[in-house]
């Protein structure tokens, strides 16, 4: 970090950064604000070195009475240097708490740069999946209405072909009828063959008797 004037230029132009567009990638933010908690637990650490050193003023006095008693027993040189330290330090004190305070505005800043990103990136996300859903129900729609045509023609070719196997099996049955009717017929004329046979051979028999009577 840079002390005197161009103190915090290098964090105004940081900051100028993270206002940019939305666009920074979310890798880009979070290394961002990694970086400012390092630098704010930086000037933390650097008060705690300036109160806790064990000097006469990092002391804890329970009462007023009880440090200027502690300063009592300083001689006059030894007060005046440790007072000029203690304004020195107040003066330092009052640096480190405005720096702290434009490094809290600067880590606000940031943050709020992330929650924007990381809003806007869930909002994309929402939309991307909209869209899958959508291309989706259309894809299943489109699916269903071809299915529905197949199983249309599919019930067209099913009527069809059982008309078809009612058709035949009503030649069926006719053809079956005619068959029996036939059979029947044939039945009929084989026994009036077989009467006719039998008249046949008994006119036959007949006229061989005869023959037999005349030759005697």
């Amino acid at each position: 970090m840079v002390h005197g004037d161009g103190e915090w230029e290098e964090s105004e132009s940081t900051r100028e950064d993270v206002k940019m567009s939305s666009t920074v990638s979310s890798e880009r933010l979070v290394n961002h604000v990694d970086t400012m908690f390092a630098k704010l637990k930086e000037d933390m650490d650097r008060i705690a070195a300036i109160y806790g050193n064990g000097t006469f003023f990092a002391r804890n006095f329970e009462t007023y009475d009880a440090e200027v008693h502690e300063l009592g027993k300083l001689s006059e040189v030894e007060a005046r240097a440790q007072l000029q330290r203690y304004a020195l330090r107040c003066h330092v004190s009052e640096r480190e708490k405005e720096q702290l305070h434009k490094r809290n505005r600067e880590l606000s800043d940031a943050l709020e740069v992330l929650r924007i990103h990381i809003l806007r990136s869930q909002s994309n996300v929402l939309d991307q999946a909209r869209r899958v859903a959508k291309q989706a129900t259309d894809g299943l729609i489109e699916v269903q209405q071809s299915s529905s045509k197949e199983i249309m023609k599919w019930k067209q070719k099913h009527a069809l072909s059982l008309a078809q196997s009612n058709t035949l099996q009503n030649q069926l049955q006719q053809t079956t009828a005619q068959l029996e009717t036939k059979r029947e017929e044939l039945k009929e004329a084989n026994k009036n063959l077989d009467m006719l046979r039998f008249e046949r051979d008994s006119l036959q028999n007949h006229s061989d008797q005869r023959d037999q009577r005349l030759e005697r």
